[in-house]
C-alpha cells in the first residue's frame, strides 16, 4: 500500500483498483496531494489529464464524485472529469457533468467561492467550455449550444463580449460543417 494512498485515507479504493490502474496511479503519486481523499483524487485526475490518461482520470473522478460532500470539492471534481469524458468521447456523460457544474455556478453564493480575489470568475471553466464544445463540435447540436450560451449570459457566467464571440464561433462552425457536407456530396457525384 503506497504511503500517500494511506495518508489520503483511500486504502479501500486502492484495493478495489485493477492492477493496471494501480500502475497508472503510481505515475502520479509523487505529486499527489494527501490533505484529504478529495484533494488526492482531484490532484491525481489533473495529473492524469495532463498525461492524456483520460480513462484513469474518469476512474478517479467516479470515485471522487461518490464521496465528496463539500460543494467546492464537487465542483473541482467536475472541472477535472469533464475534459477526460470529452476526450474519451463520452459526450452525454460530459454534458451531464457540465450541466451540474453550470447549475452550481448559477448559485450566486457558490459562484463567489470560485471567483478570484478581484471577484471575477476564472478565465478557464471547463464546465462552461466543454458544454459548448460537446454540444456544437462533437454532437453538432447547434440549438442546444445556443441555449447553453443564452443560459450562460443570462446567469452572468459569461459577459456580453464573450457571448458575441462564442455565438459567432458557433455560426462559423455550423457554416463550415455545412460547406464540408456540400463539398463531400459534390466529390461523390463527380
Amino acid at each position: 500500500m503506497p504511503k500517500k494512498v494511506s495518508d489520503a485515507n483511500l486504502k479501500n479504493w486502492y484495493v478495489s483498483l485493477k492492477d493496471t490502474d494501480r500502475v497508472r496511479l503510481g505515475r502520479y503519486l509523487d505529486d499527489a496531494e494527501t490533505s484529504s481523499p478529495a484533494a488526492f483524487l482531484i490532484s491525481v485526475m489533473l495529473l492524469a489529464n495532463e498525461d492524456h490518461n483520460y480513462e484513469f482520470a474518469i476512474t478517479a473522478g467516479n470515485q471522487a464524485l461518490g464521496m465528496v460532500t463539500e460543494q467546492k470539492d464537487k465542483f473541482n471534481v467536475l472541472e477535472a472529469i469533464v475534459p477526460a469524458l470529452f476526450f474519451r468521447e463520452k459526450y452525454e456523460e460530459c454534458m451531464s457533468c457540465c450541466e451540474e457544474g453550470i447549475s452550481m455556478l448559477e448559485d450566486g453564493s457558490f459562484r463567489r467561492t470560485v471567483c478570484d480575489s478581484s471577484g471575477c470568475l476564472p478565465d478557464v471553466i471547463n464546465c462552461r467550455s466543454f458544454a459548448l464544445n460537446a454540444s456544437v463540435r462533437a454532437l453538432y447540436d447547434y440549438d442546444r449550444g445556443q441555449k447553453i450560451l443564452d443560459r450562460l449570459l443570462e446567469s452572468g457566467i459569461i459577459d456580453e463580449e464573450e457571448y458575441k464571440f462564442r455565438k459567432q464561433s458557433i455560426t462559423i462552425f455550423k457554416l463550415q460543417k455545412t460547406f464540408d457536407g456540400i463539398m463531400a456530396v459534390r466529390e461523390t457525384e463527380d
